[in-house]
């Protein structure tokens, strides 16, 4: 069943292709108000990976997290505070863990043009750039608390149908095209 929002067209443009269909939904839910990730072009590879500013967005997080392990916790231990041990020891922990853990599973996407083939970060599950039937930009409007934004979202589209999410940002410009008077 086909949910009315979902809109969906063939890959061909408006002709069925294989019977495949993209969505025109965002692949992924949320979006960046930041440039999380940057794209550099070496030798024959195009190379998604971390931006500094995705790190550096992730150090509020990360430094109250360790120094709550290195410094808070003997401090407590010393005074002989078993709440605040354990307080320490929980908030450190949990600081350090969500922040690690962002920044260690974001994993860089190379397409290698050369060999003709893409993967992520380790080179794991390679395929061919073949496979690759098309590339999706989708605008999309994300309303927090503070200040609404639009995040462009770059995917892959494979020929099974399958999206692959490689950007999702703010700090993109897309220009209107020119239109003749």
């Amino acid at each position: 069943m086909k949910n009315k929002d979902s809109e969906t067209h063939s890959a061909s443009g408006g002709q069925k292709s294989a019977g495949l269909t993209i969505d025109w939904q965002a692949a992924s839910s949320g979006g960046s108000s930041f440039k999380s990730r940057v794209m550099l072009v070496k030798d024959s590879r195009i190379i998604f990976k971390k931006s500094k500013q995705f790190t550096l967005f992730h150090l509020p997080v990360l430094i109250p997290g360790v120094l709550a392990i290195l410094v808070g916790l003997p401090f407590f231990m010393l005074e002989g505070d078993l709440g605040m041990v354990i307080f320490m020891l929980v908030f450190g922990t949990v600081l350090t863990g969500l922040s690690l853990y962002s920044l260690l599973k974001e994993k860089a996407f190379t397409i290698d043009l050369k060999r003709g083939e893409y993967y992520w970060e380790k080179q794991t599950n390679k395929a061919p750039v073949k496979n690759i039937q098309a590339l999706q930009i989708l605008a999309k409007f994300i309303c927090n608390t503070s200040s609404p934004y639009t995040s462009y979202e770059l995917n892959l589209i494979l020929i099974n149908g399958e999206r692959v999410t490689v950007l999702d940002l703010s700090l993109i410009h897309i220009s209107e095209p020119t239109r003749p008077y």
